[in-house]
């Protein structure tokens, strides 16, 4: 096999998001794309995978290493650890076993977000997706629910989000209410050296509440963990207000919450979108074939052209399976296809759980009952045919040491259970996807620890055990996944680019911050490959990258489309 094809602009491995983004904005300004990936679908790490496909993936991450083994399956060999499997509503007991054969046919009916994740309403993303029209091979639904694990109640109780919240939050009083408005009308604001958080911007944000606008233990805690989203009890102030403020400002844009859910495949089926954008534009994309050498000079300086690259192609990059090197004039790396680095790399871990349920878990709060016609509302059965509409989508956050003596595990940071339901197109009827999510400690032993299981195994069984009949999991899977970032600089080629993760000292929440984190990640690949100097003042915002032109568009046009 061979690709006749000159000497590409930019070859790309890897198609998680952020390589997804950059790959449609460079072959939309014009620029020649190769997307090479090697896995056998579109996503990489985000990815949103069928049951059978999931449970190939992890079988394919918890074998042994060999020699025969790739570089990228090597990488994610290290980085997916700790992963069991079950199926705890069959009747087998075995560790890790195959997938049954009842579930294997339905299998395609289920959709599993690899890299669960909210998207605010107004957000870098939303606003790309709108420019560059990948909106129309997208659809969302609004998160109907945000509840935080009360440990007297032993439930999830509703978060207030915005003042229509407040107003029709029976359980608070009137004297919390003012001072719950009052912190929300200021957050909101413009609060950045107001007299409220001077000298205060690094205390956490939960004594920040109760000192400076009075709030009660139990509301301090709401809007620290299931507003602000901080992911422990020492997240400073300015920094969670302003995602607040954000949030905040998301509510009413698509409906009475911050925050989207992707439908049919979260995070995954935007990153295809985006690479069926890139191939209308004419970028070619190759899956499925793993990568045998990447040769490139050694610096930016460097002149040594490799035996198959020339100085105005230096990278040169061999396909199994393809006769000839393909060359390109630049790289966009993920770190899974290049060799451990000598240069010390950022790591982020996180704890993940996936579970299908065959009921929804009482412990999530549910709305108000619809009330019955009124026909029968002198009749004694009415009040039992008030029907109660269960959300599709649902948030409940766990604070740090929500479980207390209930978990062996001494868990210091915030855990997020999101729901969702067969609205998603992610599951069949009936039936609900469960996603737990943990930011890890940097250090991989966590503290007093009493066993090795995945430290999320608790808060599963506290969920499932809430409901009158204990729920048994069709399927569930635990996992730790390491996330990599190399330096600002970790290499002085100024033809290769390494695409970063999330960043460890930023303290934010990896499922409502991440989809924003790739937009910029991908813009600031797309710039290393064009050169702003490529475009004179005033050109680019139609053949550049995506968020200028939609900022503009916002401009004219106000709020733009869904």
């Amino acid at each position: 096999m061979d690709l006749d094809h000159p000497p590409f602009d930019a070859i790309i491995l890897g198609c998680g998001l952020p390589e997804s983004i950059a790959a449609a904005s460079l072959a939309h300004s014009g620029k020649t794309v190769l997307h090479v990936d090697e896995n056998e679908y579109y996503g990489g790490d985000y990815a949103s995978l069928s049951l059978s496909e999931l449970i190939s993936w992890a079988e394919l991450r918890s074998s042994p290493s060999t020699e025969e083994d790739s570089t990228h399956l090597l990488n994610q060999k290290a980085r997916f650890d700790d992963l069991a499997w079950s199926f705890p509503s069959s009747s087998s007991s075995d560790t890790s076993p195959p997938l049954p054969p009842t579930l294997k046919q339905a299998s395609r009916n289920y959709s599993l977000y690899l890299s669960p994740s909210l998207v605010p309403s107004v957000s870098p993303l939303i606003q790309t997706l709108v420019s560059s029209g990948v909106s129309r091979y997208s659809t969302f639904r609004i998160l109907e629910s945000t509840s935080i694990y009360d440990s007297k109640l032993g439930a999830g109780k509703k978060v207030p989000g915005s003042k229509e919240d407040v107003f029709k939050d029976k359980e608070v009083g009137l004297v919390d209410k003012r001072r719950l408005m009052k912190v929300l009308l200021w957050c909101m604001g413009e609060f950045e050296g107001s007299n409220e958080i001077e000298g205060k911007e690094q205390m956490p944000l939960f004594d920040f509440l109760r000192t400076s606008f009075s709030l009660s233990e139990d509301l301090a805690r709401a809007l620290t963990f299931a507003l602000a989203h901080c992911t422990s009890a020492s997240d400073p102030a300015l920094p969670s207000l302003i995602r607040a403020r954000s949030y905040l400002r998301s509510v009413g844009k698509y409906g009475n919450s911050a925050f989207l859910v992707g439908q049919y495949g979260g995070a995954g089926e935007i990153a295809q979108g985006f690479c069926r954008l890139s191939a209308v534009h004419g970028a070619i994309y190759i899956l499925s074939h793993p990568i045998t050498s990447i040769d490139f000079p050694s610096s930016s300086s460097s002149s040594d052209a490799t035996s198959t690259s020339t100085p105005s192609h230096p990278i040169s990059l061999q396909i199994k399976g393809f006769t000839h090197p393909i060359l390109a004039s630049h790289l966009i790396v993920s770190p899974d296809y290049l060799p451990p680095s000598p240069t010390s790399l950022e790591t982020v871990r996180f704890a993940r759980c996936i579970a299908i349920l065959d009921s929804y878990p009482s412990i999530f709060p549910l709305p108000p009952p619809t009330a019955a016609s009124p026909e029968d509302s002198d009749r004694e059965e009415a009040k039992e045919e008030m029907e109660v509409e269960k959300p599709d989508t649902s948030l409940m956050v766990f604070p740090p040491g929500s479980l207390g003596e209930e978990s062996d595990v001494d868990v210091k940071e915030t855990v997020q259970a999101l729901l969702v339901g067969e609205g998603t197109g992610s599951c069949p009827r009936g039936q609900y996807i469960l996603y737990l999510t943990l930011p890890l400690p940097s250090n991989p032993s966590l503290t007093n620890t009493t066993n090795t299981s995945s430290p999320l195994l608790p808060f599963l069984t506290k969920i499932l055990s809430s409901s009158p009949n204990p729920i048994q999991p069709i399927f569930q899977i635990t996992y730790t996944q390491t996330c990599l970032s190399p330096p600002s600089n970790p290499n002085p080629n100024a033809h290769v680019h390494i695409v970063r993760g999330p960043s460890a000292s930023s303290c934010e929440p990896e499922m409502e911050e991440e989809a924003g984190r790739t937009v910029k990640e991908a813009e600031r690949l797309f710039w290393a490959v064009v050169g702003k100097e490529e475009f004179a003042e005033g050109e680019g915002e139609e053949r550049g990258f995506f968020v200028p032109a939609v900022e503009q568009q916002e401009g004219e046009d106000g709020d733009g489309e869904d």
